[in-house]
């Protein structure tokens, strides 16, 4: 089920999948994509196209691709997010970010309050950009990067002086596991390593190599990245970058008969409303029922590979058994985070759902998260 305020306004060519929520006074405009289980907050506008009154030196586009918000996207209240950007899934916006025309962003980033990101530029997964950060246009930040608060990038040397021309404007490259410091400078064209460290307050005026610490006014390299730091760089941006309050995953399966069969054989239970047509047919349920623990595997399913992912230790699970699961539904089971606990731990809430949206499995389980934790 959607559920759209009647004080939004969905322009007419508008796809708007299942499972979406739009909050009050929302614009989405013709062109845009709004993929199941996404969340759009109050004021937010997707869609937009970018107009001029004739006082900027970039021409703009004619064109432009659809504008897609993925599976489980949040945008939070004031965002605006021009045409043809592409948000993946389980990605956050926090208020007030304004996203230009043309842009990507990967899967699992937050993009945090009042960021600014400007046209043309990519954003790989997993990336944490925080507070009153904005990244120019043109740029391209790759996957599992950390950028803190305050921090300028630019993408003209001459500083407007010279008519804009794609061959001297260009957004600088941070490349993956790198780490900048508050209120650094980023200036254009340059490029930042694999696994580096931007000082806080530095001006980086020139290529970094990899795997180096910079720091200063203009950035110089003063040491190299030591393995105690890569590693910790590396889960900070894992477990702060990818997990947040609200985060979901899902994954579903046809329940067949040789599932049935294969998990009796696993665990030993063979009772009859399982295994036997004509005894299941005598319960109240009236033939055979898969077992309820073959059901909430899937909340296993989920929790290993989609959400927290691979690296998860399961350590809790209750759970409630609503009603049954017949051999040949589809269900699907859904988990998301509820609270991020002290010691690397989640809260998860936990349900299995069937082919008609019916609750059959609730429950809470609580994790270990992956890649160090949440720090």
């Amino acid at each position: 089920m959607r559920e759209i305020s009647e004080n939004a306004k969905i322009y007419e060519g508008a796809i708007i999948e299942e499972g979406v929520i739009i909050h009050d006074f929302v614009v989405i405009y013709p062109n845009v994509v709004i993929k199941s289980g996404a969340e759009i907050f109050e004021h937010c506008v997707v869609g937009r196209r970018p107009k001029s009154p004739g006082c900027t030196s970039r021409k703009l586009s004619a064109e432009f691709e659809k504008t897609v918000i993925g599976e489980e996207t949040i945008l939070s209240p004031g965002c605006v997010v021009y045409a043809g950007t592409q948000i993946g899934h389980n990605t956050l916006l926090g208020d007030n970010c304004s996203i230009r025309e043309d842009c990507k962003i990967g899967n699992y980033c937050i993009i945090s309050r009042n960021v600014s990101v400007n046209y043309n530029t990519s954003i790989g997964s997993r990336t944490k950009i925080m507070d009153n950060t904005h990244i120019t246009g043109n740029a391209v930040i790759e996957e599992d990067v950390f950028i803190s608060v305050l921090v300028a990038t630019t993408n003209d040397n001459t500083m407007g002086r010279e008519e804009y021309d794609e061959d001297h404007v260009g957004g600088p490259h941070i490349k993956k596991n790198t780490t900048i410091g508050a209120a650094a400078n980023i200036l254009p064209n340059t490029v930042i390593g694999e696994n580096c460290i931007v000082g806080a307050g530095a001006v980086v005026t020139k290529d970094v190599p990899d795997h180096k610490v910079v720091m200063g006014v203009p950035a110089k390299v003063i040491r190299d990245v030591d393995n105690t730091e890569e590693s910790s760089a590396v889960n900070h941006t894992i477990a702060c970058g990818q997990y947040y309050v609200g985060q979901k995953g899902k994954f579903s399966k046809t329940i067949s008969e040789a599932d049935v069969y294969g998990f009796a054989g696993i665990c030993g239970d063979f009772n009859p409303v399982h295994i036997n047509e004509q005894e299941a047919g005598k319960s109240s349920f009236g033939k055979r029922i898969a077992h309820g623990m073959l059901g909430s595997s899937l909340i296993s399913a989920v929790l290993g590979m989609i959400l927290p992912g691979p690296g998860t230790i399961y350590i809790s699970q209750r759970l409630q058994f609503k009603a049954p699961i017949f051999i040949g539904d589809t269900i699907e089971a859904q988990v998301s985070i509820t609270e991020l606990m002290d010691k690397g731990k989640a809260k998860l809430n936990t349900q299995v759902t069937n082919q008609k949206g019916m609750l059959v499995i609730t429950g809470e389980a609580v994790v270990k998260l992956p890649g160090g934790g949440y720090m």
